[in-house]
């Protein structure tokens, strides 16, 4: 078993601004990277976020945050949160320009993208690469 840390983060409402996710596949033919970038000259909006999140990088603005909460008791984001114990931190209103975000899942009720490009790049090449 690999144990992860990781922190919940519960998000009611995000705007993002130069996104670039990224996600590493290991494949019998070596690494493939996907990668989503969007939100250069509009931002990104997404509602009812929710991050395992083990790094994020970028100008950060948090509206009604709450840091070290336990994950379980979450409700920025009903009906999701983290299993009781974990860390969780969470915000009514996120905002985030230059984001490059290191994450295990992100779940949302909506991520609305615009301009949006994704590729699949060979070899382990997540953003910031």
């Amino acid at each position: 078993m690999t144990l992860l840390s990781v922190a919940v983060a519960a998000i009611g409402r995000a705007t993002l601004t130069d996104v670039c996710q990224s996600s590493v596949t290991r494949t019998p033919f070596g690494a493939l990277t996907l990668v989503i970038r969007s939100g250069r000259g509009t931002p990104v909006e997404a509602t009812g976020m929710v991050i395992d999140l083990q790094q994020v990088t970028g100008d950060l603005r948090f509206g009604q945050v709450q840091m070290g909460r336990d994950a379980a008791t979450l409700d920025a984001s009903p009906p999701t949160h983290g299993a009781p114990g974990a860390y969780g931190q969470q915000a009514k209103t996120f905002g985030i320009t230059r984001m490059r975000m290191d994450a295990w899942s992100l779940a949302a009720g909506s991520f609305s993208l615009r301009d949006a490009s994704m590729s699949i790049r060979p070899g382990a090449r997540p953003c910031g690469d």
